[in-house]
């Protein structure tokens, strides 16, 4: 394991923290500098565009794709190193998924008819230790939904037909440098009850190398085992409101709000969770 060789503005993130890493087969904790850990952060509080504008620091922009076709204009870069700075086209029109409730709070709004979804790649699927958090209002409609989809098994959080919650991970699609991978396995945990149709919902995965455990409104709804992968290194293109496939193949639009969606390469404890 190597820590990404930058960080975010110096004293944004003071001290250190703990986090899982993999040694010769071995789950230890090291300690890190707070600074150094990535992450991705949405809060769709403002009309950002078609962008999916990050505020971390690292400026890891997503960018809206329609009718189910993937395009390159917001950069690629297919490894995880987050290393980067994503500053492809940036289309300064209005974003016509952008709406705000009652309140003030904006958010994206989906129809899974108009196969509308973003694409964020290079660094976004976290190979390991991670927590994905995102804050939805379903609009269910019988079918599996998802809220996030990785090329690669790192992490896929869906609705399913029934309305249930699930977070799975798995086994790499492809293997180290494009080889079959070694073995097959998919983990999956499911939310005690289903969603709430039309209500907000805060869902967060955290994985620490041992178990992958799903928390829906910050109640834990279950873990299972899922041992780390190497492959998982590579092909970690993420989508948001859609399947992402291999390596691009949208599919299982959501249909409903999404907004404060916050991707972190460590794992955070539920009261680290955004409120």
């Amino acid at each position: 394991y190597q820590s990404a060789p930058i960080w975010v503005t110096a004293n944004t993130r003071p001290g250190t923290v703990t986090m899982p890493v993999q040694n010769n087969g071995t789950v230890t904790d090291v300690s890190i500098e707070a600074a150094r850990v990535p992450f991705f952060h949405y809060p769709c509080n403002a009309e950002s565009s078609n962008m999916l504008e990050d505020v971390s620091g690292y400026s890891h922009h997503g960018k809206l794709q329609r009718n189910g076709i993937v395009g390159y204009a917001y950069g690629s870069f297919g490894h995880t190193d987050y290393y980067n700075v994503h500053d492809g086209v940036t289309e300064n029109s209005v974003n016509p998924l952008f709406q705000s409730d009652p309140d003030g709070r904006g958010y994206l709004a989906f129809q899974a008819a108009d196969k509308n979804f973003y694409m964020i790649s290079g660094g976004t699927a976290m190979p390991y230790a991670s927590t994905y958090e995102i804050e939805f209002r379903p609009e269910l409609n019988g079918t599996a939904m998802f809220l996030l989809g990785s090329a690669n098994n790192q992490i896929n959080l869906y609705i399913d037909k029934d309305g249930y919650l699930v977070a799975s991970r798995g086994s790499s699609v492809e293997g180290e440098a494009g080889a079959k991978p070694t073995r097959q396995f998919t983990s999956a945990v499911r939310s005690k009850a289903p969603v709430k149709n039309g209500a907000w919902q805060k869902a967060a995965v955290v994985y620490d190398l041992k178990d992958l455990s799903l928390y829906l409104d910050g109640e834990l709804q279950g873990k299972t085992a899922a041992a780390p992968v190497r492959d998982h290194e590579s092909i970690d293109h993420l989508t948001v409101a859609s399947r992402c496939g291999f390596l691009h193949n949208p599919g299982a639009y959501f249909n409903g709000g999404i907004r404060n969606l916050r991707i972190y390469g460590r794992n955070l404890s539920p009261d680290e969770f955004l409120k």
